[in-house]
């Protein structure tokens, strides 16, 4: 029989060894799971597998619900079968990950294009009672008609990834924060991935003045954009303390620089390995008050490219760099980045 100090040991090493999205931290680790982007027939694992094994992965988006109006067809998750209620339920309460459905995508079916308020409110509505608390579902006058996916379960917010200005998505965006809060039962969170130029093109409605509010945290792509991607040192910095002082500060938000998982991910010359980007820009962006945390695009690279994050997780949590051996960053990762920059003036 093992000791009561063995026993809390354990739970005690169960409980470090998990993650969840932490508002006061800068160490945070996000993942888009669910378009298969590395593009293979067995590239994609089921999202619960992704839930058990990575624990150094705290918030996972659910990617995506492509339109406003057909839940069931909309709900996109490329190769993959679609999470069930347990399945959400265990990635929430057993490994302790954070939730987030996104919205839109490349894919979209362009139906978060508002026609007019009533219409986005209206939405706004519906997708809260199709994902939010199953009492969100049962205050809705066609209750019995409401299509929840994921059951009794609920995700833990709501991503919005538009890549087209669309009409209303702000008043959209006032309905979904509006729900949240008044659910009182736990913490739900709404976020952006907007483009790092600033500001942002397609979510500008959502992100300017008292709209920025409405946030919790932004999904920032530094890449695929070279006038501000972290291959372009001095202007990713310039474009980030932007973003955190004309964005971030006014609204309380956080901030995720957001990266591609492998060279596939995004544009080619979007790529940086994971210790060239742990020993220069994320240390650098570590500086930045709003800095929360690193976003990956996709979980389907980062499998097939398993050296990538580790380094990046040492720097976050403050490891010391002992070279290469162990995916850490070493001095020679410093000098790479160092050569991008000399390459870059």
């Amino acid at each position: 029989m093992k000791s009561i100090s063995a026993v809390l040991l354990g739970l005690l090493s169960a409980k470090l060894s998990s993650a969840a999205y932490k508002p006061t931290s800068s160490n945070n680790i996000a993942v888009y799971w669910g378009q298969n982007s590395a593009g293979g027939n067995n590239t994609q694992r089921p999202l619960v597998d992704v839930c058990q094994s990575e624990k150094d992965v705290d918030i996972i988006l659910l990617s995506f619900l492509i339109g406003a109006t057909d839940i069931d067809k909309a709900l996109n998750f490329a190769s993959s079968d679609r999470p069930t209620e347990q399945d959400i339920t265990d990635c929430q309460t057993k490994y302790n990950k954070t939730l987030i459905l996104s919205l839109g995508g490349a894919a979209t079916d362009n139906t978060f294009a508002f026609a007019a308020e009533d219409k986005a409110v209206d939405a706004a509505t519906r997708i809260w009672a199709s994902f939010g608390p199953s009492s969100a579902a049962a205050m809705r006058r066609d209750a019995s008609s409401t299509f929840r996916p994921f059951g009794s379960a609920a995700v833990d917010g709501f991503d919005l990834d538009f890549e087209a200005p669309y009409s209303n998505v702000q008043v959209f965006a006032q309905q979904l924060r509006k729900l949240m809060d008044l659910e009182k039962s736990r913490k739900f969170y709404l976020s952006a991935a907007p483009q790092c130029p600033f500001p942002d093109a397609s979510l500008g409605p959502v992100l300017q003045g008292d709209m920025a509010t409405v946030l919790d945290f932004a999904f920032i792509q530094f890449y695929n954009n070279p006038p501000c991607e972290v291959r372009t040192p001095d202007s990713f910095m310039k474009s980030l303390e932007q973003w955190d002082a004309e964005w971030a500060k006014p609204s309380g938000a956080k901030i995720f620089v957001g990266v591609p998982g492998a060279v596939s991910a995004a544009s080619a010359s979007s790529y940086v390995e994971g210790s060239v980007l742990a020993a220069g820009p994320i240390r650098t962006a570590q500086k930045v008050p709003s800095f929360a945390g690193v976003m990956v695009w996709d979980m389907s690279q980062l499998d097939a490219n398993k050296a990538f994050l580790p380094p990046i997780v040492n720097t976050l949590s403050g490891s010391s760099f002992n070279g290469s051996t162990d995916g850490t960053p070493s001095g020679n990762s410093t000098q790479a980045y160092r050569l991008i920059q000399r390459r870059r003036r």
